[in-house]
């Protein structure tokens, strides 16, 4: 004899539906937030790995040229000396020039509108490693170089200072620094750009249209800080 089966176990359609449905507002629920958790803790990696990238890069330079600051690239900014010199500490994908498309603040208000020269004044390079290094530095005699670096490149988001825009200076040790809302250790005779001469915000509270400017070096030292990244 076959078995006899109790009808009563088995799940009508309507509990079906309703199952996949609850499962289906959990999903919409938590996927989108696992996401962001994952990009965050991609952005976190990448800047990580950008920053040891290019001071290892202001090293060699700092080596090869007994000192950045020393050296004459203090009076040769607006040439192609500087940005040409460390293009051959880099592997460069391609040449963006002084091309710069639109970037938002830390508060989403617009830093960088399209064609903006400022992001990078003596050039910009797509690099191997996916990301893109803007040469911030100005033509003043007496500007500190300065470098902000997209972790994951130009052409994918957010482009958002303080989220993957991150600035840096060469300091008076001749290394590579992350900008602060602090004023920079900027070398005897120095000056900078008037964007970070007393530091940028890094505060969502801020209405500076610079606010983002100075989140590099809390982003490196604060494990949390992406994690608590608003969208």
């Amino acid at each position: 004899k076959f078995p006899r089966f109790n009808k009563n176990k088995a799940f009508t359609l309507a509990e079906t539906l309703i199952t996949l449905a609850v499962i289906g507002v959990v999903a919409a629920l938590t996927i989108p937030t696992l996401m962001r958790n994952y990009e965050n803790l991609v952005l976190q990696s990448q800047l990580k790995k950008s920053y040891a990238h290019l001071s290892n890069v202001i090293d060699l330079m700092n080596s090869d040229y007994g000192g950045l600051n020393e050296y004459g690239f203090k009076g040769l900014k607006c040439t192609p000396n500087l940005h040409e010199t460390l293009k051959n500490y880099l592997e460069v994908r391609q040449n963006r020039g002084r091309t710069v498309g639109v970037y938002k603040n830390y508060t989403n208000t617009t830093l960088y509108n399209a064609g903006d020269n400022s992001l990078s004044y003596t050039g910009a390079y797509d690099l191997a490693n996916g990301t893109t290094l803007y040469n911030s530095t100005t033509c003043d005699n007496n500007s500190v170089i300065v470098l902000q670096i997209d972790v994951n490149g130009f052409h994918k988001g957010p482009n958002r200072a303080g989220y993957d825009l991150f600035a840096f200076y060469v300091d008076s040790n001749n290394k590579l620094t992350p900008f602060d809302d602090k004023k920079i250790n900027v070398p005897s005779g120095y000056t900078t750009h008037y964007y970070f001469w007393s530091g940028r915000p890094c505060d969502k509270t801020s209405t500076s249209s610079n606010n983002g400017m100075g989140c590099a070096a809390y982003a490196l030292r604060d494990p949390n800080y992406f994690k608590n990244l608003s969208r």
